[in-house]
Parts: C-alpha cells; structure tokens; sequence
C-alpha cells in the first residue's frame, strides 16, 4: 500500500489524516487477511491519541486525505 505521493507505507509511520488535523501512527497495514479485524476493506489500523485506534480504507488513500508527518 503506498501513500498518494508514491511512498510505501510503513508500521510506525508518523501521519497527519482527516484533512490534516489529526495526527496518529501507523499500527498496522490491512491486507487481503482484514475479514478478522471487522473492517470491509483493505487499508491501515492507526494508534492516534484523541480516538484510540482509527481504520482508514485504502478508499480513503486520496490526494491530502493521509499523509506522512
């Protein structure tokens, strides 16, 4: 999974999500195996402090929407 810039995506990436108001780390990367976690799509597990743990789809993965801290 790659961020909108090209770069890989990596656990413990430091981001900036929702607009860039939020910041969180990257905690896991959520492959074709996601039907555990209860999400419905590929994607990222993010530790951030205001909400806990944050599930962002690969869906989400457009222009400023997740972006490396």
């Amino acid at each position: 999974m790659k961020y909108p810039n090209g770069v890989e995506v990596s656990v413990g990436d430091k981001v900036r999500f929702e607009c860039g108001r939020i910041s969180g780390t990257v905690e896991a990367i959520i492959d074709s195996s996601f039907a555990d976690l209860s999400v419905d799509e590929p994607g990222i597990m993010l530790l951030s402090a205001p909400f806990g743990r944050v599930s962002i789809p690969e869906s989400m993965f457009v222009a400023d929407e997740v972006s490396l801290e």
